[in-house]
Order: structure tokens, then C-alpha cells, then sequence
């Protein structure tokens, strides 16, 4: 199962847009849908294999068990305050580390037992977690994928197994070719003769046109600021890591302080960034957050800035 998207940018204010938009969100401007590919998303093509049966199996047993070995333990406990009060305790008590866990495997696909057996639980459409989203509707008519269990059916998602090297939630992007031009190219490159087109660990595609913060999961910017989430299951980039500013065709990177830092690579060597140290990104030069790759593109030459 995959999802396809296409990844575009706003002519009027450089905002990155997804989906079938013709209009930007912010500020209802033309959408340059032919400046990138279309984006195929798929949970397995980032090669995490799927969980067996036995791994599927094992940690929601574990994860129940917790449930009950937690409610047991504070009832036993809770014993001489009475068997009304020990009982409430424990059902209180199960409760809560049962709503943990919930809280664990929606946000990241891990609760107590995908932990223990290596597993993540993303949706099978597009890898990410499954979160607060009602599970899309499923085609009665479509085949039986078999490396999802009966709760993966219901919930239209998969268990894979987290290994180095093969991250399930990472996107899979194939460039499949353009989309037909919605606007002259003649206009199009006006627009974006200023533009930095971002290339994230060798496969997102993100062009940009002015400021814009990066991170797992960027909170909306006072200052109108354009955020980007990036892919990364394994949360080792920040929510709100980095911001680029992009200035008459120069770019420059901050550091926001993230937890596994920023570093610039060049010729000369390679530079870790100071929390909030502006640094200019000169020619040549790639960025690394928390290790992942950012190239920066100059958008209208092709050439790297």
C-alpha cells in the first residue's frame, strides 16, 4: 500500500504545499506544482522488514501484561487500606499505565511491549504514526496485505521491526516525472529565481524562498515563519531544530538550540554550530541535523549554495 503526493511550492510566498492544492493555505497564491516530482510514500519501501506474527503477538501480550501486573501490584498493596478502596486503586492504577501506553503508541508507534520486542506500529499508507487520525476507510474489495495482523486491518496499519539502517517511518520518494506545467515557465522562474530548493537525506525535496523552520515537529511561528516537519521516527531531530533564512539568494542557518545539534560540512572541515550562532552556508557546503544530510540547492541555477 503507498500514497502518493505532490510536493509543491507557493509562487507568491514560498510555502511548501502538499497534497492537491491549486491555492496556497496562507496566502491563496498560485501553487508551482511542476517545479518538483511526485512523491510515492510507502511504510516498507524504507527496508524495515514487517514484524512476524510472533513479535506482533508478543508485544501486545506484554503490553497487556503490563496493564494487569501494574493494576495487581498497587491492589496488593492497597490491601490493608481495605478491599473496596485496594480494588479502585488497582483499577486507577491499570488505568493509567494502560493510558500511557495508548499515549506512547499513538504518538510514536511504541507502547511497553513494541519497545521491549523492537517493534514500531505506523500506518501502512504512509508510515507515519497512526496519532489522533480516524484510520482511513478500507476498500472492502482490496486484497489482504499479509504482513498486517487482525488489529493492523482494522486500524490500517503495520508492524514493523526497527533495525539500523531501516527506519519504518522514513518516506520512500521516486520521482516518477513532472507534472504538466500550471503556470509559463517563464513565470515560474521569475518567482523563483531567489528560490533554495532543499534536499533532505538524499530524498525530501523542499524548495524554499524565504525563512523557514526544520524540526520533527515545528510549532507554528509568531512571526508567520514557514515550518516543515521532517520525517524522523527514530526522534533523534529536535521538534523546532533549525531555521534557514534565505536572503537575496544567500542562505543563512541557526541552530535553535537542539538536542543533537547541527553541523556544516566543507571543504575545509566540519563545523558544529553553537545554539543560535547565525551562520552563513557558502558554496559547496551541506548541513547535517543530527547527523541526517541537508543539501541546499540554489533553485533557479541548479547549483549547489
Amino acid at each position: 500500500m503507498s500514497t502518493a503526493f505532490a510536493l509543491a511550492v507557493c509562487g507568491r510566498c514560498g510555502e511548501p504545499v502538499t497534497g492537491a492544492n491549486d491555492a496556497c493555505p496562507v496566502c491563496n497564491g498560485t501553487v508551482a506544482r511542476a517545479v518538483l516530482p511526485l512523491v510515492h510514500v510507502d511504510a516498507f519501501a524504507a527496508g524495515a522488514p514487517a514484524a512476524t506474527a510472533v513479535r506482533r503477538g508478543s508485544a501486545l501480550a506484554i503490553s497487556l501484561l503490563a496493564v494487569a501486573v501494574a493494576g495487581a501490584v498497587v491492589a496488593g498493596l492497597a490491601l490493608p487500606l481495605g478491599v473496596g478502596a485496594a480494588l479502585a486503586l488497582g483499577v486507577a492504577a491499570a488505568l493509567l499505565v494502560g493510558a500511557a501506553q495508548a499515549v506512547g503508541w499513538l504518538r510514536s508507534g511504541r507502547a511497553l511491549g513494541n519497545i521491549l520486542t523492537s517493534t514500531r506500529t505506523v500506518r501502512a499508507a504512509d508510515g507515519t504514526p497512526l496519532g489522533l487520525r480516524l484510520p482511513e476507510r478500507r476498500d472492502p474489495h482490496a486484497v489482504r496485505d499479509p504482513r498486517q495482523g487482525p488489529i493492523g486491518r482494522m486500524t490500517q496499519t503495520v508492524t514493523m521491526r526497527v533495525s539500523p539502517g531501516a527506519d519504518p517511518g522514513a518516506l520512500s520518494i521516486r520521482g516518477v516525472g513532472s507534472l504538466p506545467p500550471r503556470v509559463p515557465a517563464a513565470v515560474l522562474r521569475e518567482r523563483l529565481t531567489r528560490s533554495v530548493v532543499l534536499t533532505f537525506d538524499g530524498q525530501l525535496r523542499i524548495p524554499v524562498t524565504r525563512s523557514v523552520i526544520l524540526g520533527r515537529n515545528p510549532s507554528p511561528a509568531a512571526d508567520g515563519t514557514a515550518v516543515v516537519a521532517l520525517p524522523d521516527m527514530s526522534r533523534s531531530i529536535s521538534k523546532s531544530h533549525l531555521r534557514l533564512d534565505v536572503e537575496n539568494g544567500r542562505v543563512f542557518a541557526r541552530d535553535l538550540g537542539s538536542t543533537n545539534g547541527t553541523e556544516m560540512v566543507t571543504a575545509s572541515g566540519i563545523r558544529e554550530l553553537a545554539p543560535d550562532e547565525r551562520v552563513e552556508v557558502p558554496v559547496g557546503a551541506q548541513l547535517r541535523i543530527a547527523g541526517v544530510p541537508l543539501r541546499i540547492d540554489d533553485g533557479s541555477t541548479g547549483r549547489t549554495a
